[in-house]
């Protein structure tokens, strides 16, 4: 982005009158109050964030319960172009290198508690355009007597990163600056963080923005630093900038909105020496706990540079959805003792050790460099990796044969109880069978006349059941007419209609019940 910018200056040309009109066009959009506040009423930062969360001690807050605000767009095309060249423009003796690896033995002069390596303007007091970029950032939040803020000018280069921190700090501030008719000094709290990513054509291998704000970050909290778009943020937020593997550089805009007062504890590493004045021995112990807690997670992450380009290679190739690759690339770090946590992020197990590295190291060598010595001996190679993948194919077939005879064990077992009484009644009728073929001659003939009997029966008692029913619904013969009977014998004739069917059709139900029974007991092999 940088080199562009220089090519239009020194060349000019059509670059440089473009980049002229976008620069212009910023600077008339930020001296226009009322299209800058009718933007500001439009993004409308305080309702998307919402109230402050009661409780924001990092150790006693509810998770979940704060907003991460992504706006993509953030300004109108041209004036984010203006912004952009606005930020490409400063000249490179006026950047500051930020930087620090984290080691407590070191003093940390920026005030960043995490490590870090950015650049940053310190002073842009004669930068064309940046004073009114952070006069119009600054108009995003309600003005306020007791609410400051506090912008910075920062770059992304290959190889620079902001390690994991939440932004809680306390700073003074005159009072003045708001309001000239008040003194003094003032102690506030950062309240909300916003950042504004300027830089174009990233590319793979760019900076992400990782919110670790829950417990388990997943995938779905890595946002890519997209040009125009900024993230805001209620302080303390836990968060990290990813290293810049690629070759462009990212501009970009970040700072806070600032109240007075304290707005939640801090760490004893972090605010003013007076405020770590008459703490009681409870909260002292609490705030030991943290520190050793925070060291421990960051010893866990501080992983070789080798496998942090694995753990990369990884990302890239779910990306590309080759997942043999990626599980490959996870069993090689699970030899050395190394795991990927829900977020995809490499950090150290229980089982890890210097010798697991080393062993894991060495296995990569002699995949990476292999020896020159003749094109037979590769290709035995290749032929004992593919004898190998078969073996190993073939146990995993073998266990899987196993396993499905074992649940098939574990099916039987849960077998209900009736299937067992089941093949226990029939294991008895086998263990009955030893009698004497005659005694079994002469159940099997007692039960085919039983049926016999049974059929007889049946066969007569329907012959009957007919008959009857015959008898009832047979008409009576024609007879001459006779005057209409009365309404009243006529209902007393149908009453005894319906009385023979009715006991037509209880002398039925007896009969098939009576039959019913006959059959059982057949069946069981009791004698009528």
């Amino acid at each position: 982005m940088a080199g562009k910018s220089k090519q239009g200056k020194e060349g000019g040309g059509g670059g440089s009158k473009g980049d002229e009109g976008a620069l212009n066009a910023f600077l008339k959009w930020a001296s226009d109050e009322e299209a800058v506040r009718k933007w500001q009423r439009e993004i409308n930062l305080r309702k998307i964030l919402g109230t402050r969360p009661n409780v924001m001690s990092k150790d006693k807050r509810e998770r979940g319960n704060g907003v991460l605000a992504r706006l993509t767009n953030f300004f109108p095309d041209e004036v984010a172009e203006g912004a952009a060249i606005i930020a490409s423009r400063v000249p490179e003796e006026r950047w500051n290198m930020l930087e620090w690896n984290g080691d407590a033995s070191q003093p940390c002069l920026d005030g960043i508690s995490a490590a870090h390596r950015f650049g940053a303007v310190v002073d842009p007091s004669d930068l064309v355009g940046v004073s009114e970029l952070y006069h119009v950032l600054s108009g995003l939040m309600p003005p306020s007597a007791d609410r400051y803020s506090a912008f910075h000018l920062g770059r992304l280069q290959q190889g620079d990163f902001v390690g994991s921190q939440d932004d809680a700090a306390y700073c003074v501030v005159d009072r003045s600056v708001n309001d000239p008719s008040r003194s003094g000094i003032a102690k506030c709290s950062r309240d909300i963080a916003v950042m504004l990513f300027l830089g174009k054509d990233q590319g793979k291998g760019g900076s992400i923005f990782r919110d670790l704000y829950h417990e388990m970050p997943t995938a779905a909290d890595s946002y890519e630093l997209e040009f125009n778009s900024l993230m805001a943020f209620h302080v303390p937020r836990e968060y990290e900038l990813t290293i810049n593997q690629s070759d462009s550089t990212c501009f970009f805009l970040f700072g806070w909105f600032l109240k007075e007062g304290e707005l939640y504890e801090l760490e004893e590493s972090k605010g003013p020496a007076e405020c770590q004045q008459g703490l009681s021995k409870k909260k002292s112990v609490k705030l030991t706990a943290k520190r050793k807690l925070r060291a421990r997670r960051e010893e866990a992450y501080q992983v070789p540079a080798e496998f942090l380009k694995l753990a990369e290679e990884r990302e890239e190739a779910r990306r590309t959805k080759d997942f043999e690759r990626a599980d490959r690339i996870r069993e090689i770090c699970s030899s050395a003792g190394l795991k990927f946590n829900a977020g995809g992020r490499l950090m150290k197990s229980k089982d890890f050790s210097e010798k697991l590295v080393k062993e894991a190291l060495l296995k990569l060598q002699e995949k990476s460099n292999p020896s020159s010595s003749s094109s037979s001996a590769s290709k035995s190679r290749k032929k004992e990796s593919k004898t190998e993948r078969i073996l190993r194919q073939a146990r995993e077939a073998q266990e899987a044969e196993g396993k499905k005879e074992e649940r098939k064990g574990e099916e039987e077992e849960k077998k209900p109880k009736e299937h067992k009484k089941a093949k226990e009644e029939q294991s008895s009728e086998l263990a009955g069978s030893s009698t004497p073929a005659g005694e079994k001659e002469e159940k099997k003939a007692s039960k085919r006349e039983d049926v016999k009997r049974a059929g007889k029966r049946k066969a007569e008692e329907e012959e009957e059941e007919k008959a009857m029913a015959a008898a009832a619904v047979k008409k009576e013969p024609k007879k001459p007419k006779k005057p209409k009977k009365p309404k009243d014998e006529e209902e007393e004739k149908e009453a005894e209609e319906g009385a023979a069917v009715k006991e037509v059709s209880r002398r039925e139900r007896n009969q098939q019940k009576k039959l019913d029974m006959i059959k059982r007991r057949g069946w069981l092999g009791v004698k009528q």
